[in-house]
């Protein structure tokens, strides 16, 4: 079906009787992990003969992608690879509504994009979009860094691991580094790229090996954390005499 395309809003015939979606604003701006409603108002029609899709497009130019279509009796449809707890398209509950909404829940920077909702007229074949919104999703968030020193368990076999965890930052680009009684170190660091978790914020594990006499020998080893969510700078320290 024509609607299924990314270019249908060029190639279906549109014959909409002087029906109009307007949508505003015409640009929202959330935090990562927010919740936002888009809204889409229908105006000048009183035919139920109707579905409502929601479409976006990541850049002008680009391709449209099919994000989720809700039909006359409300069910609903999704795109390829679109998370369906995370977007849910609904109509207006009150009497006499005829406002569609898409929930998005959870928001990601990879949800940006220009989101337009579309109505098509199943008596005519005909169909009207609206003029779209822009959705960005900026917004920082600070680490949280726990240090754990090597276990005696591990320094019995003659070698074990310092290792700084480093979570719920956003966006996902962090620096880590190591010093042993204030002298930086960069040999025997190891240090996992960011993982997305669940609430949309990133994490890390950095662990610097070092050996049980080193451990002996040595008091201090601290790791510190860089992130743009913050100019101060994050240092968290183990002291291998009271570990």
């Amino acid at each position: 079906m024509c609607f299924l395309l990314g270019f249908l809003f060029i190639t279906c015939f549109s014959y909409t009787w002087g029906v109009r979606l307007t949508q505003n604003p015409p640009a929202v701006t959330v935090a990562p992990g927010a919740t936002v409603i888009l809204s889409c108002p229908l105006h000048d029609d009183e035919s139920n003969t109707k579905h409502m899709g929601w479409y976006r497009q990541v850049e002008p130019g680009k391709m449209l992608q099919y994000v989720v279509f809700l039909n006359k009796d409300l069910s609903i449809t999704h795109g390829d690879h679109i998370e369906r707890d995370r977007f849910v398209p609904s109509r207006g509950d009150s009497k006499g509504s005829n406002t569609y909404f898409l929930t998005i829940r959870n928001a990601t920077k990879e949800d940006e994009a220009k989101y337009f909702c579309a109505i098509w007229f199943v008596s005519s074949w005909g169909f009207v979009r609206g003029n779209g919104t822009w959705l960005r999703v900026t917004g920082t968030s600070l680490p949280t860094v726990w240090i754990f020193p090597p276990s005696s368990e591990e320094l019995s076999t003659g070698i074990g691991s310092v290792c700084c965890l480093v979570k719920g930052f956003y966006p996902g680009t962090v620096e880590v580094h190591w010093s042993v009684d204030g002298d930086a170190v960069s040999e025997s660091v190891s240090t996992t790229p960011p993982v997305l978790e669940k609430d949309n914020t990133y994490s890390v594990n950095s662990c610097l090996s070092v050996t049980a006499p080193k451990w002996k020998h040595h008091s201090f080893f601290s790791c510190t954390v860089r992130h743009e969510s913050s100019s101060t700078i994050i240092q968290k320290s183990v002291n291998s005499k009271h570990a």
